[in-house]
């Protein structure tokens, strides 16, 4: 796995969670593309986690779309196949890829409630870093918005057991452990 470094701060890129935006603000820094075996295991990390059931969603739809395979939302067969499993690796629970270090890592978390950038900044701030603007990369567009509203729709209609708390249910229990979050200036933010 991928980790982003400048001095003693490593930045672990997550797909589905800005990663080609963020990777692009450090790396136009002169941060240092590493792996996750090869750093110090001191090292702080962090990195940006959202809802992991929203993360299959789009994940789904990002597999759907870079492969051409949009048409098998329709498909009954591929419905089931899909309500219990991954496609990829933009929807792989965070916490399988990454082991123990999943809980050394400082999560921010993605929610249309926080202000993440700000998050962001304030938290590289408290580590003497300072950043200019945050490029938008690969935003969705609305067929792609639209495939990820359908994804839910249609997972709401097919499984009523929840499958996929199976899948993420690690990466759940860490999504749910970052609220309140206390950023760096100690204030408490909240989605619920």
């Amino acid at each position: 796995m991928d980790v982003w470094t400048s001095g003693s701060l490593g930045y672990v890129p997550i797909t589905k969670n800005a990663s080609t935006s963020w990777v692009k603000v450090f790396r136009d820094l002169g941060w240092r593309q590493s792996q996750l075996d090869l750093v110090d295991p001191h090292m702080p990390l962090f990195g940006h986690f959202r809802d992991p059931i929203q993360r299959h969603f789009l994940g789904t739809a990002e597999f759907l779309v870079q492969n051409q395979l949009q048409h098998l939302v329709d498909n009954k067969s591929w419905q089931q196949v899909w309500a219990r499993s991954v496609m990829d690796m933009h929807g792989y629970p965070i916490t399988w890829a990454m082991g123990t270090h999943a809980q050394r890592c400082h999560w921010i978390p993605i929610h249309e409630k926080l202000d993440v950038d700000a998050l962001t900044r304030d938290y590289l701030a408290s580590h003497d870093i300072h950043i200019g603007e945050i490029p938008r990369l690969n935003q969705s567009y609305p067929r792609k918005k639209a495939l990820y509203h359908q994804l839910v729709a249609l997972h709401g209609q097919i499984d009523a057991h929840n499958h996929l708390s199976w899948f993420y249910d690690s990466d759940i229990v860490l999504w749910n452990s970052l609220f309140p979050y206390v950023d760096t200036h100690n204030q408490w933010h909240t989605v619920y």
